[in-house]
């Protein structure tokens, strides 16, 4: 698996799941965890009474934050949703 791929597959799960907020605006932050530390690579708002455009601006943000990356990688990368995590995923790069 490539970041690209990566960030594809992430962003179109995340922004099907954001449409099923309307609760205002949410916070979300996407996060890698290698098991000895964290990082939080993207931080982004959406107001979730407008799904279409809340959708396409978590696809960007995702696909921003993971196509550039380069390297391998090995952990677990987490969407959260205000303090709850929506997305969990443990995923093995090699580039």
């Amino acid at each position: 698996m490539t970041w690209t791929e990566l960030a594809q597959n992430i962003a179109s799960k995340v922004a099907a799941r954001v449409s099923r907020y309307n609760s205002g605006v949410l916070l979300f932050r996407l996060v890698l965890d290698d098991g000895r530390f964290s990082a939080e690579l993207a931080q982004w708002s959406v107001d979730t009474q407008n799904p279409v455009l809340a959708q396409q601006m978590t696809m960007q943000r995702i696909s921003t934050a993971l196509c550039y990356r380069h390297g391998s990688y090995r952990g677990t990368v987490r969407v959260f949703a205000g303090n709850r995590a929506i997305y969990s995923q443990w995923i093995k790069i090699d580039e």
